[in-house]
């Protein structure tokens, strides 16, 4: 039976309230394993206050999108929400984080692509695959029917979660979007805006990482909230979130927010070091580690991605089972798992600047120089594994565009009408940055061996100089211009 709302406490946003069926849905072992996942990864390895984890960022975006409706409420009374969508929203915003992997992002963002390149897997997937799952292995369509929800709502929840499909972008394998009309498409914004990236998701994890990485929060949430409304340009037309125009300096702040969080602690150089060095392990002990799946067939780490049976058993736990109940077989993965507890970590030798634009070139193109240098002399002793490159991106959101190009603003007349419209960023502001995404490619070495640190410095000072030549002549970066003569 239905039971009252639970009362939490939270640090970030303090008391408040989830629907009893929210209760229902998190009192389940596959949504309790996000209490073992860092939210920010390896990085509590570097930040000691980085131990938060993905269970108290899907309560507080639960939250959040609660929040939001009742702003969206007071303010857009022509574009009502229902109770059941409202719902809908709350779950969404509890679950769309269940696909998560060990250390979060490592899993979907450099181990799988390591481990089976053939596969693209995103978090977002296992998330409305282990939905399925969390409410057929707990019996709790019974309770989403007496909450009022139905099997359209629950394909709704996974349409939240997952978001509607960009131009080229690809769906999750077996997954269909059905959408609401575009009446109804304001409600995709409020847990992914895939059209300028504000929503509570957003909201959550800046303020959270910002507590507990010591950094300070330069955007207003509140705010945000309470002046937007729902809107559409043309009668009929698809709806969306837009916000006043004397938010301006907070929307920018919030993007200037995710830019230094990944400047400051996401790409930090020791923090991408252990990283690296967790997923090595991980790639040590993969033959050696399975779990039990559908039926009781055992899958390894990169098999579960296809099994959420086995999938939902994995947690940040595997390094603590590597390290310490693991047998000898796992002994070059704990080796790795050590240096990171002894704080001998991969180094960084080298970084260079690449400019503002992402060429998938650039890292094929340094690597292969890089081999061409080191292939001159073997007098150095660095094997190939002693040694890789990272590509660094820092950007706002929208890649190398400015992020409020595609947010839409309004402006109240006199006279009671709503005039909206963007900002033209093409005038000089002091507010308005010149560049809106930074690309680096960093050189990490895994061995600490001073005399082939150096080996590998000057190395790279060749290839990055080369590189920085090309730029200058117009070339395309470690690109030889080829011109028949004859």
């Amino acid at each position: 039976a239905a039971a009252p709302p639970q009362i939490m406490n939270d640090p970030v946003h303090g008391h408040f309230s989830l629907s009893w069926l929210a209760c229902r849905v998190m009192d389940t072992p596959q949504f309790q394993r996000l209490r073992q996942l860092k939210q920010t990864g390896g990085l509590y390895h570097v930040f000691p206050g980085a131990a938060h984890n993905r269970f108290e960022h899907s309560l507080g975006v639960a939250h959040l999108a609660k929040q939001y409706v009742k702003h969206l409420r007071a303010s857009s009374p022509d574009f009502p929400i229902s109770e059941e969508e409202e719902l809908c929203l709350e779950i969404a915003g509890l679950c769309h984080d269940l696909g998560h992997g060990p250390c979060s992002h490592m899993f979907d963002g450099n181990l799988m692509p390591q481990l089976r390149p053939e596969r693209r897997f995103h978090h977002e997937e296992a998330s409305v695959r282990l939905l399925d799952l969390l409410i057929e292995e707990n019996g709790l369509a019974e309770s989403f029917r007496e909450a009022g929800l139905g099997a359209d709502d629950v394909q709704f929840i996974k349409e939240l979660i997952v978001g509607p499909p960009g131009e080229g972008e690809e769906l999750p394998p077996g997954f269909q979007f059905v959408g609401k009309g575009p009446r109804k498409a304001f409600l995709y914004e409020i847990i992914a805006n895939k059209r300028n990236g504000i929503d509570v998701d957003k909201f959550d994890y800046f303020a959270r990482d910002c507590r507990n990485l010591g950094i300070n929060v330069g955007f207003d949430m509140v705010r945000l909230m309470t002046f937007a409304c729902v809107a559409c340009e043309e009668p009929g037309g698809r709806t969306q979130i837009v916000h006043k125009m004397s938010e301006l300096s907070n929307v920018r702040e919030l993007f200037h927010t995710r830019f230094e969080l990944h400047r400051k602690a996401y790409q930090h150089k020791c923090g991408i070091a252990v990283e690296c060095m967790l997923v090595d392990a991980l790639k040590l002990a993969e033959p050696h580690i399975t779990l039990p799946g559908e039926g009781g067939a055992l899958r390894r780490m990169s098999e579960s991605v296809d099994d959420m049976h086995a999938y939902w058993r994995l947690g940040d736990w595997i390094f603590g089972y590597i390290e310490h109940a693991g047998g000898p077989e796992l002994a070059p993965a704990r080796a790795v798992l050590e240096r990171v507890r002894r704080r001998d970590l991969y180094k960084m030798v080298e970084e260079s600047f690449c400019g503002s634009k992402r060429d998938p070139e650039i890292l094929p193109a340094v690597e292969r120089h890089m081999h061409r240098i080191l292939s001159r002399t073997s007098d150095h002793g660095i094997a190939p594994d002693e040694y890789f490159f990272k590509l660094v991106v820092l950007n706002c959101g929208m890649k190398d565009k400015d992020p409020v190009d595609c947010v839409t603003f309004y402006r109240d007349e006199p006279r009671g009408e709503r005039v909206l419209g963007k900002i033209r960023t093409q005038q000089p502001r002091v507010s308005t940055p010149l560049v809106f995404q930074e690309v680096y490619v960093r050189l990490y070495s895994r061995t600490r061996d001073g005399a082939k640190m150096e080996a590998l410095r000057a190395a790279a000072g060749e290839v990055f100089q080369a590189m920085q030549q090309a730029e200058s002549t117009g070339l395309t970066p470690l690109r030889k211009r080829v011109r028949q003569v004859g």
